[in-house]
């Protein structure tokens, strides 16, 4: 259990915050290739007991500095006891991480529907001076297409690491 402290003009000694990394998922066949339009995506966020987020002001480059880490033992025995908060905590960092998701969704559709189109309309090109453009290949593009779409529709996020920290 990662647990740092933190003394910060504004924040309340004894009050507690959680930075949260998610990672935007999407199962898709590898054949797809979707990855190519949504890499391995983090979202951050720092959210206190009472639902902010405050990753905008307290960028990693800027928080990271100014912790300091808690030992292990103690550590342990504050996230037992702060456990109802930690809870609040990681509810109010997933609301504000799917909010965040649809922007980094939207992005990678319409990345893919702009590399889609692109090809569908050279092949579409092609096949009018080539005749060894088959109809099937066409149709492949556009149902890979729909496929991917339906793939980012179904993303997710998973939560991969929390960390506490308490204004001192």
């Amino acid at each position: 259990t990662a647990i740092d402290t933190l003394k910060l003009k504004g924040l309340k000694p004894g009050s507690l915050l959680m930075e949260a990394l998610y990672t935007v998922e999407c199962i898709a066949p590898a054949s797809l290739r979707l990855q190519r339009y949504l890499p391995a995506t983090v979202i951050r966020t720092v959210v206190t007991l009472d639902g902010k987020d405050l990753s905008h002001i307290l960028s990693y480059e800027k928080l990271s500095p100014l912790l300091e880490r808690i030992p292990s033992q103690t550590a342990q025995t504050l996230a037992k006891q702060a456990q109802p908060q930690v809870e609040l905590l990681i509810n109010a960092a997933e609301i504000i991480a799917k909010e965040k998701m649809p922007e980094i969704i939207k992005a990678a559709e319409n990345m893919m529907l702009t590399e889609q189109r692109a090809e569908l309309t050279r092949l579409i090109a092609l096949s009018e001076i080539n005749a060894n453009i088959r109809e099937e290949e066409m149709l492949t593009l556009k149902n890979n297409a729909e496929e991917m779409a339906h793939c980012l529709a179904g993303a997710s996020l998973r939560l991969n690491a929390i960390r506490l920290i308490m204004a001192i």
